[in-house]
């Protein structure tokens, strides 16, 4: 399994629709999701832990996934920090 970070974005005028969708698309999203809406920055965020970048692309709301960006990422740790700098 690989971590991604997922932004998901929609105006306020898509607001009520996209959060709609968010919830048709069941429980396993939407509880790991954090919205903006309320402060004006209609976007999502989510960290989801799947096995590829499509998998996570087919839990993103079809209307939206032209507008949502999906990163790969991961942790360092302090020693492989330092490894960095010795390599530099």
């Amino acid at each position: 399994m690989a971590y991604y970070v997922v932004e998901s974005k929609h105006d306020d005028k898509e607001c009520l629709k996209a959060l709609d969708e968010f919830a048709e698309k069941g429980r396993e999203l939407l509880k790991q999701c954090y919205f903006g809406c309320m402060m004006g920055d209609h976007r999502s965020w989510a960290v989801l832990d799947k096995g590829s970048e499509e998998e996570v692309r087919r839990l993103i709301p079809e209307t939206l996934r032209n507008d949502t960006k999906v990163i790969s990422v991961g942790k360092f740790t302090e020693e492989q920090i330092r490894g960095f700098h010795k390599a530099a």
